[in-house]
Protein backbone atom coordinates (compact mmCIF):
# COMPACT_ATOMS: atom_id res chain seq x y z
CA UNK A 1 0.00 0.00 0.00
CA UNK A 2 1.63 3.23 -0.83
CA UNK A 3 2.42 5.78 1.78
CA UNK A 4 0.47 8.70 2.54
CA UNK A 5 3.20 10.76 3.39
CA UNK A 6 6.74 9.62 2.79
CA UNK A 7 9.88 11.91 3.77
CA UNK A 8 14.31 11.06 3.77
CA UNK A 9 16.27 13.13 5.37
CA UNK A 10 13.85 16.25 4.68
CA UNK A 11 15.14 20.07 5.86
CA UNK A 12 13.50 23.45 5.24
CA UNK A 13 16.20 26.47 6.40
CA UNK A 14 15.42 29.79 6.39
CA UNK A 15 18.85 31.72 6.36
CA UNK A 16 20.53 30.60 8.92
CA UNK A 17 17.42 28.94 10.78
CA UNK A 18 16.53 25.40 10.23
CA UNK A 19 12.50 25.35 10.73
CA UNK A 20 12.97 21.27 9.90
CA UNK A 21 15.63 19.12 10.05
CA UNK A 22 17.07 15.59 8.80
CA UNK A 23 12.79 14.37 8.75
CA UNK A 24 12.43 10.78 7.96
CA UNK A 25 9.11 9.41 7.86
CA UNK A 26 6.93 6.54 6.43
CA UNK A 27 3.21 7.18 7.05
CA UNK A 28 0.91 3.89 6.00
CA UNK A 29 -2.54 4.64 4.66
CA UNK A 30 -5.58 4.26 6.54
CA UNK A 31 -4.66 6.42 10.02
CA UNK A 32 -5.57 9.61 11.37
CA UNK A 33 -2.20 11.08 12.08
CA UNK A 34 -1.70 13.22 15.03
CA UNK A 35 1.41 15.43 14.40
CA UNK A 36 2.51 17.43 17.59
CA UNK A 37 5.06 18.82 19.40
CA UNK A 38 5.28 22.65 20.85
CA UNK A 39 4.98 26.02 19.22
CA UNK A 40 8.01 26.68 16.67
CA UNK A 41 8.58 22.58 16.37
CA UNK A 42 8.04 22.65 12.52
CA UNK A 43 4.87 20.88 11.87
CA UNK A 44 3.56 23.88 9.88
CA UNK A 45 6.69 23.28 7.79
CA UNK A 46 6.60 19.69 7.63
CA UNK A 47 3.02 20.27 6.05
CA UNK A 48 3.84 22.53 3.55
CA UNK A 49 6.57 20.86 2.32
CA UNK A 50 3.77 17.83 2.39
CA UNK A 51 1.40 19.87 -0.06
CA UNK A 52 3.65 21.91 -1.44
CA UNK A 53 3.81 25.47 -0.63
CA UNK A 54 7.51 25.24 0.08
CA UNK A 55 9.91 23.56 -1.39
CA UNK A 56 12.68 21.89 0.33
CA UNK A 57 16.24 22.73 1.22
CA UNK A 58 17.42 18.87 1.38
CA UNK A 59 15.76 15.95 1.41
CA UNK A 60 12.83 14.67 -0.59
CA UNK A 61 9.19 13.92 0.36
CA UNK A 62 6.33 12.30 -1.17
CA UNK A 63 2.61 12.13 -0.83
CA UNK A 64 0.69 9.49 -1.85
CA UNK A 65 3.58 8.24 -3.82
CA UNK A 66 4.26 11.37 -6.04
CA UNK A 67 5.82 15.05 -5.85
CA UNK A 68 3.72 17.20 -3.50
CA UNK A 69 1.15 19.61 -5.96
CA UNK A 70 3.53 18.03 -9.13
CA UNK A 71 0.43 17.68 -11.33
CA UNK A 72 -3.66 18.35 -11.22
CA UNK A 73 -3.76 15.26 -10.35
CA UNK A 74 -1.89 14.93 -7.60
CA UNK A 75 -3.66 18.30 -6.26
CA UNK A 76 -6.87 16.38 -6.74
CA UNK A 77 -5.86 13.50 -3.73
CA UNK A 78 -4.78 16.17 -1.27
CA UNK A 79 -7.32 18.28 0.98
CA UNK A 80 -5.45 20.82 3.01
CA UNK A 81 -6.85 23.13 5.81
CA UNK A 82 -3.82 26.16 6.62
CA UNK A 83 -3.27 26.84 9.93
CA UNK A 84 -6.16 29.84 9.60
CA UNK A 85 -8.74 27.93 8.16
CA UNK A 86 -8.99 30.79 5.42
CA UNK A 87 -12.16 31.81 3.64
CA UNK A 88 -12.77 35.08 1.91
CA UNK A 89 -14.98 36.81 3.96
CA UNK A 90 -16.48 38.84 1.06
CA UNK A 91 -18.07 35.96 -0.42
CA UNK A 92 -21.22 34.49 1.10
CA UNK A 93 -20.68 30.32 1.64
CA UNK A 94 -22.93 29.57 -1.46
CA UNK A 95 -19.64 31.63 -3.62
CA UNK A 96 -17.07 29.47 -1.47
CA UNK A 97 -19.10 26.26 -3.00
CA UNK A 98 -19.27 27.40 -6.33
CA UNK A 99 -15.84 28.35 -6.38
CA UNK A 100 -14.34 24.82 -4.85
CA UNK A 101 -16.65 23.31 -7.47
CA UNK A 102 -14.87 25.55 -10.49
CA UNK A 103 -11.49 24.80 -9.24
CA UNK A 104 -11.73 21.03 -8.40
CA UNK A 105 -12.32 18.37 -11.36
CA UNK A 106 -13.61 15.71 -8.41
CA UNK A 107 -15.97 17.95 -7.07
CA UNK A 108 -19.07 16.46 -4.78
CA UNK A 109 -21.78 19.41 -5.11
CA UNK A 110 -24.09 17.09 -3.28
CA UNK A 111 -21.71 16.76 -0.60
CA UNK A 112 -20.91 19.79 -0.21
CA UNK A 113 -24.55 21.44 0.05
CA UNK A 114 -25.50 18.17 2.14
CA UNK A 115 -23.04 19.30 5.10
CA UNK A 116 -23.68 22.99 4.77
CA UNK A 117 -27.33 21.82 5.30
CA UNK A 118 -26.39 19.27 8.27
CA UNK A 119 -24.44 22.66 9.97
CA UNK A 120 -27.52 24.79 9.83
CA UNK A 121 -25.54 27.70 7.60
CA UNK A 122 -27.15 29.93 5.34
CA UNK A 123 -25.35 29.37 1.88
CA UNK A 124 -25.87 33.25 1.68
CA UNK A 125 -24.16 34.51 4.53
CA UNK A 126 -20.79 36.33 4.17
CA UNK A 127 -17.65 33.99 5.40
CA UNK A 128 -17.00 37.36 7.35
CA UNK A 129 -19.63 36.87 9.39
CA UNK A 130 -18.95 33.65 10.60
CA UNK A 131 -17.87 32.42 14.13
CA UNK A 132 -14.39 30.71 14.10
CA UNK A 133 -15.97 27.34 14.48
CA UNK A 134 -18.03 27.97 11.39
CA UNK A 135 -15.16 28.87 9.47
CA UNK A 136 -13.40 25.82 10.62
CA UNK A 137 -16.38 23.64 9.22
CA UNK A 138 -16.80 25.96 5.76
CA UNK A 139 -12.49 25.18 5.45
CA UNK A 140 -13.56 21.28 6.05
CA UNK A 141 -16.38 21.10 3.80
CA UNK A 142 -14.09 22.53 1.05
CA UNK A 143 -11.19 20.69 1.66
CA UNK A 144 -13.64 17.29 1.55
CA UNK A 145 -16.09 18.02 -1.07
CA UNK A 146 -13.41 17.53 -3.62
CA UNK A 147 -12.81 13.82 -2.64
CA UNK A 148 -9.60 13.66 -1.76
CA UNK A 149 -7.83 10.67 -0.68
CA UNK A 150 -6.03 12.31 2.19
CA UNK A 151 -6.40 15.22 4.89
CA UNK A 152 -3.77 17.39 5.94
CA UNK A 153 -5.05 19.58 8.80
CA UNK A 154 -2.89 22.46 10.54
CA UNK A 155 -3.88 23.24 13.48
CA UNK A 156 -7.44 23.88 12.50
CA UNK A 157 -8.42 23.77 16.37
CA UNK A 158 -6.16 26.24 17.77
CA UNK A 159 -8.16 29.29 17.77
CA UNK A 160 -11.43 27.66 18.80
CA UNK A 161 -13.42 27.33 22.12
CA UNK A 162 -13.51 24.03 23.47
CA UNK A 163 -17.41 23.52 22.43
CA UNK A 164 -16.44 24.52 18.65
CA UNK A 165 -12.95 21.81 19.03
CA UNK A 166 -15.13 19.16 20.31
CA UNK A 167 -17.95 19.64 17.82
CA UNK A 168 -15.22 19.93 14.58
CA UNK A 169 -13.31 16.80 15.93
CA UNK A 170 -16.66 15.12 15.78
CA UNK A 171 -17.63 15.97 12.50
CA UNK A 172 -13.99 15.00 11.17
CA UNK A 173 -14.21 11.34 12.89
CA UNK A 174 -17.70 10.84 10.70
CA UNK A 175 -16.32 12.29 7.84
CA UNK A 176 -13.04 10.31 8.22
CA UNK A 177 -15.02 6.80 9.03
CA UNK A 178 -17.72 7.30 5.78
CA UNK A 179 -15.52 8.26 3.17
CA UNK A 180 -12.65 6.02 4.46
CA UNK A 181 -9.82 8.96 4.41
CA UNK A 182 -6.35 9.00 5.76
CA UNK A 183 -6.05 12.10 7.72
CA UNK A 184 -2.65 14.30 9.28
CA UNK A 185 -3.48 16.93 11.54
CA UNK A 186 -0.87 18.91 13.55
CA UNK A 187 -1.91 20.64 16.79
CA UNK A 188 -0.50 21.14 20.44
CA UNK A 189 -3.05 20.35 22.29
CA UNK A 190 -2.40 16.88 22.69
CA UNK A 191 -5.97 16.49 24.78
CA UNK A 192 -7.51 16.89 21.37
CA UNK A 193 -5.51 14.67 18.94
CA UNK A 194 -6.03 11.55 21.42
CA UNK A 195 -9.10 11.39 21.26
CA UNK A 196 -9.14 10.62 17.35
CA UNK A 197 -5.57 9.55 16.48
CA UNK A 198 -4.14 5.76 16.08
CA UNK A 199 -1.18 6.75 15.09
CA UNK A 200 1.14 9.29 16.31
CA UNK A 201 4.48 11.91 15.22
CA UNK A 202 6.31 14.18 17.73
CA UNK A 203 8.15 17.04 16.71
CA UNK A 204 10.71 18.76 18.93
CA UNK A 205 12.86 21.39 18.28
CA UNK A 206 12.50 20.63 14.33
CA UNK A 207 13.21 17.20 14.73
CA UNK A 208 11.10 13.68 15.02
CA UNK A 209 11.59 12.21 18.41
CA UNK A 210 8.77 9.61 18.38
CA UNK A 211 6.46 8.09 15.48
CA UNK A 212 4.62 5.18 14.90
CA UNK A 213 0.55 3.83 16.10
CA UNK A 214 -0.44 4.73 19.04
CA UNK A 215 -1.21 1.49 20.81
CA UNK A 216 2.57 0.60 20.34
CA UNK A 217 4.27 3.85 21.59
CA UNK A 218 1.79 3.30 24.41
CA UNK A 219 3.53 -0.11 25.26
CA UNK A 220 7.05 1.00 24.89
CA UNK A 221 7.33 4.23 26.53
CA UNK A 222 6.68 5.26 30.40
CA UNK A 223 7.09 8.67 31.79
CA UNK A 224 9.10 8.60 34.74
CA UNK A 225 8.55 11.43 37.56
CA UNK A 226 10.82 11.67 40.68
CA UNK A 227 13.53 13.77 42.75
CA UNK A 228 15.72 15.41 40.67
CA UNK A 229 18.64 13.88 39.50
CA UNK A 230 21.69 14.22 36.89
CA UNK A 231 21.37 12.08 33.81
CA UNK A 232 24.73 10.65 34.68
CA UNK A 233 23.06 8.91 37.53
CA UNK A 234 20.21 7.22 35.91
CA UNK A 235 19.99 3.10 35.85
CA UNK A 236 21.96 1.91 32.75
CA UNK A 237 19.93 0.63 30.05
CA UNK A 238 17.35 3.51 29.91
CA UNK A 239 17.11 4.93 26.61
CA UNK A 240 15.80 8.93 27.41
CA UNK A 241 13.52 10.77 24.68
CA UNK A 242 13.08 13.33 26.54
CA UNK A 243 14.03 15.08 29.89
CA UNK A 244 12.25 18.07 31.83
CA UNK A 245 13.43 19.54 35.26
CA UNK A 246 12.26 22.02 38.32
CA UNK A 247 14.22 22.98 41.34
CA UNK A 248 12.98 19.19 42.93
CA UNK A 249 11.73 17.17 39.99
CA UNK A 250 13.08 15.68 37.15
CA UNK A 251 10.46 14.26 34.39
CA UNK A 252 11.72 11.28 31.68
CA UNK A 253 10.17 9.73 28.86
CA UNK A 254 11.61 6.47 28.72
CA UNK A 255 11.60 4.08 25.66
CA UNK A 256 11.35 0.40 26.90
CA UNK A 257 14.38 -1.14 24.21
CA UNK A 258 12.94 -4.56 25.47
CA UNK A 259 9.78 -4.51 24.39
CA UNK A 260 9.32 -7.09 21.46
CA UNK A 261 7.64 -4.90 19.66
CA UNK A 262 11.20 -2.72 18.98
CA UNK A 263 13.94 -4.57 20.15
CA UNK A 264 14.29 -6.43 16.75
CA UNK A 265 14.67 -3.26 15.12
CA UNK A 266 17.40 -1.73 17.33
CA UNK A 267 21.49 -3.33 17.95
CA UNK A 268 23.02 -5.81 16.25
CA UNK A 269 19.76 -8.18 16.67
CA UNK A 270 19.19 -7.50 12.84
CA UNK A 271 22.64 -8.62 11.71
CA UNK A 272 21.65 -12.41 13.30
CA UNK A 273 18.22 -12.51 11.32
CA UNK A 274 19.28 -10.95 7.97
CA UNK A 275 21.87 -14.09 8.22
CA UNK A 276 19.58 -16.13 9.14
CA UNK A 277 17.27 -15.19 6.83
CA UNK A 278 19.43 -15.78 3.35
CA UNK A 279 21.01 -19.07 5.05
CA UNK A 280 17.21 -19.97 5.17
CA UNK A 281 16.42 -19.33 1.87
CA UNK A 282 19.78 -20.16 0.42
CA UNK A 283 18.91 -23.75 1.83
CA UNK A 284 14.96 -23.97 1.01
CA UNK A 285 16.45 -23.28 -2.65
CA UNK A 286 19.23 -26.43 -1.85
CA UNK A 287 16.52 -28.80 -0.87
CA UNK A 288 13.73 -28.22 -2.98
CA UNK A 289 14.85 -26.51 -6.40
CA UNK A 290 11.83 -24.85 -7.91
CA UNK A 291 11.73 -20.85 -7.13
CA UNK A 292 8.06 -20.45 -5.53
CA UNK A 293 7.99 -23.36 -3.31
CA UNK A 294 11.21 -22.26 -1.96
CA UNK A 295 10.34 -18.84 -1.51
CA UNK A 296 6.83 -20.13 0.08
CA UNK A 297 8.53 -22.19 2.23
CA UNK A 298 11.51 -19.45 3.71
CA UNK A 299 8.57 -17.09 4.37
CA UNK A 300 6.58 -19.80 6.10
CA UNK A 301 9.74 -20.81 8.55
CA UNK A 302 11.16 -17.32 9.10
CA UNK A 303 7.56 -15.89 10.43
CA UNK A 304 7.27 -18.82 12.06
CA UNK A 305 10.63 -18.01 13.73
CA UNK A 306 9.98 -14.46 14.16
CA UNK A 307 6.37 -15.47 16.17
CA UNK A 308 7.90 -18.00 18.47
CA UNK A 309 11.33 -16.31 19.39
CA UNK A 310 10.00 -13.49 21.59
CA UNK A 311 7.45 -15.58 22.93
CA UNK A 312 9.12 -18.47 23.94
CA UNK A 313 12.47 -18.61 23.48
CA UNK A 314 13.98 -14.71 24.25
CA UNK A 315 12.55 -14.90 27.83
CA UNK A 316 14.74 -17.39 28.70
CA UNK A 317 18.28 -16.46 27.35
CA UNK A 318 19.09 -15.21 30.42
CA UNK A 319 17.29 -16.96 33.70
CA UNK A 320 14.37 -13.70 34.59
CA UNK A 321 14.91 -11.12 37.55
CA UNK A 322 12.10 -12.17 40.78
CA UNK A 323 10.70 -10.20 42.66
CA UNK A 324 7.78 -11.23 45.42
CA UNK A 325 6.15 -8.89 48.09
CA UNK A 326 3.27 -8.97 50.07
CA UNK A 327 0.46 -7.71 47.74
CA UNK A 328 -0.79 -4.51 48.27
CA UNK A 329 -4.24 -3.89 50.38
CA UNK A 330 -4.87 -0.61 48.83
CA UNK A 331 -7.48 -0.72 45.47
CA UNK A 332 -5.18 2.00 43.88
CA UNK A 333 -2.50 -1.06 43.64
CA UNK A 334 -5.38 -3.58 42.85
CA UNK A 335 -6.98 -5.20 39.68
CA UNK A 336 -9.93 -7.54 41.20
CA UNK A 337 -12.14 -8.67 38.52
CA UNK A 338 -14.96 -11.64 39.09
CA UNK A 339 -16.10 -12.77 35.85
CA UNK A 340 -18.19 -15.95 35.56
CA UNK A 341 -18.47 -15.90 39.29
CA UNK A 342 -14.41 -16.50 39.93
CA UNK A 343 -12.16 -13.69 41.47
CA UNK A 344 -8.98 -12.45 40.48
CA UNK A 345 -6.33 -10.53 41.90
CA UNK A 346 -3.82 -8.75 40.12
CA UNK A 347 -1.24 -6.30 41.82
CA UNK A 348 0.23 -3.08 39.66
CA UNK A 349 3.93 -3.47 39.34
CA UNK A 350 5.71 -0.57 37.59
CA UNK A 351 9.48 0.11 36.44
CA UNK A 352 10.69 2.01 33.53
CA UNK A 353 12.04 0.12 30.74
CA UNK A 354 11.76 -3.36 32.07
CA UNK A 355 10.21 -6.28 29.67
CA UNK A 356 7.52 -7.60 32.27
CA UNK A 357 7.10 -11.41 31.56
CA UNK A 358 4.37 -12.21 33.89
CA UNK A 359 2.69 -10.48 37.31
CA UNK A 360 0.59 -13.48 39.54
CA UNK A 361 -1.09 -13.57 42.49
CA UNK A 362 -0.04 -16.37 44.89
CA UNK A 363 -1.47 -17.87 48.08
CA UNK A 364 1.02 -18.63 50.89
CA UNK A 365 1.52 -22.43 49.81
CA UNK A 366 2.84 -20.65 46.31
CA UNK A 367 -0.33 -21.73 44.07
CA UNK A 368 -1.89 -19.33 41.70
CA UNK A 369 -4.75 -17.45 43.47
CA UNK A 370 -7.84 -18.40 41.83
CA UNK A 371 -11.17 -18.87 43.31
CA UNK A 372 -15.20 -18.27 43.36
CA UNK A 373 -16.31 -14.70 43.89
CA UNK A 374 -16.13 -13.33 47.36
CA UNK A 375 -19.57 -11.34 48.52
CA UNK A 376 -17.07 -8.98 50.70
CA UNK A 377 -16.16 -7.57 47.23
CA UNK A 378 -18.73 -8.03 45.30
CA UNK A 379 -21.29 -5.27 47.00
CA UNK A 380 -20.34 -1.63 47.38
CA UNK A 381 -18.02 -2.04 50.94
CA UNK A 382 -14.49 -1.03 49.76
CA UNK A 383 -13.21 -1.72 53.68
CA UNK A 384 -14.66 -5.25 53.62
CA UNK A 385 -12.90 -6.00 50.59
CA UNK A 386 -9.79 -4.91 51.68
CA UNK A 387 -10.35 -6.76 55.22
CA UNK A 388 -10.99 -9.86 53.08
CA UNK A 389 -8.02 -9.81 51.02
CA UNK A 390 -6.27 -8.55 53.88
CA UNK A 391 -7.01 -12.15 55.57
CA UNK A 392 -5.43 -14.31 52.58
CA UNK A 393 -1.76 -12.91 53.23
CA UNK A 394 -1.80 -13.00 49.34
CA UNK A 395 1.80 -11.93 47.67
CA UNK A 396 2.49 -10.53 44.23
CA UNK A 397 5.20 -12.26 42.51
CA UNK A 398 6.67 -10.33 39.06
CA UNK A 399 9.13 -11.76 36.65
CA UNK A 400 10.84 -9.22 34.71
CA UNK A 401 13.98 -8.38 32.05
CA UNK A 402 16.22 -5.45 33.25
CA UNK A 403 16.63 -2.66 30.78
CA UNK A 404 20.15 -3.00 31.75
CA UNK A 405 19.87 -6.51 29.78
CA UNK A 406 19.73 -4.92 26.43
CA UNK A 407 23.12 -5.22 24.85
CA UNK A 408 23.53 -8.96 26.43
CA UNK A 409 20.17 -10.46 24.78
CA UNK A 410 20.99 -8.39 21.54
CA UNK A 411 24.53 -10.58 21.82
CA UNK A 412 23.17 -13.65 22.21
CA UNK A 413 20.23 -13.15 19.77
CA UNK A 414 22.46 -12.05 17.35
CA UNK A 415 24.98 -15.36 18.03
CA UNK A 416 22.59 -17.59 17.76
CA UNK A 417 21.02 -16.70 14.65
CA UNK A 418 24.40 -16.48 13.24
CA UNK A 419 25.30 -20.07 14.10
CA UNK A 420 21.70 -21.32 12.98
CA UNK A 421 22.65 -19.18 9.70
CA UNK A 422 26.24 -21.20 10.25
CA UNK A 423 24.15 -24.49 10.55
CA UNK A 424 22.34 -23.92 7.61
CA UNK A 425 25.15 -23.28 5.40
CA UNK A 426 26.80 -26.79 6.71
CA UNK A 427 23.80 -28.36 5.49
CA UNK A 428 23.33 -26.99 2.34
CA UNK A 429 27.41 -28.21 1.44
CA UNK A 430 26.51 -31.61 2.79
CA UNK A 431 23.32 -31.96 0.46
CA UNK A 432 25.00 -30.97 -2.48
CA UNK A 433 28.15 -33.34 -1.78
CA UNK A 434 25.31 -35.79 -1.07
CA UNK A 435 23.57 -35.11 -4.65
CA UNK A 436 27.22 -35.51 -6.35
CA UNK A 437 27.64 -38.81 -5.26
Amino acid sequence: MTAVLSTKGLGKRYRRRWALSDCTLQIPAGHVVGLVGPNGAGKTTLLNLAVGLLAPTEGTVEILGGIPAGSNSQLAKVGFVAQDTPTYAGLSIADHLRLGAHLNPGWDPGLAKARISQLGLDPEQKAGKLSGGQRAQLALTLAIAKRPEVLILDEPIASLDPLARREFLQTLMAVTAEHELSVVMSSHLVSDLERICDYLIVLVASRVRVAGEVDALLASHYQVTGPRRDMESLPAGWDIISASHTDRQTTLLVLNRLEPALFGARGVAPIGYAAFALALGVTAGVLIRRTVPAMAATLAAFTAVQFAWPNWIRPHLIPPAVVRERLGTHFNDLIVSQPGGRMTITGTWYKAGVWLLSNQTVTPSGHVFTGPATSACLGNSTQACIAWLARQKLAQVVTYQPASRFWAFQWYESAVFVVLAAALGVLCLWWMNRCRA
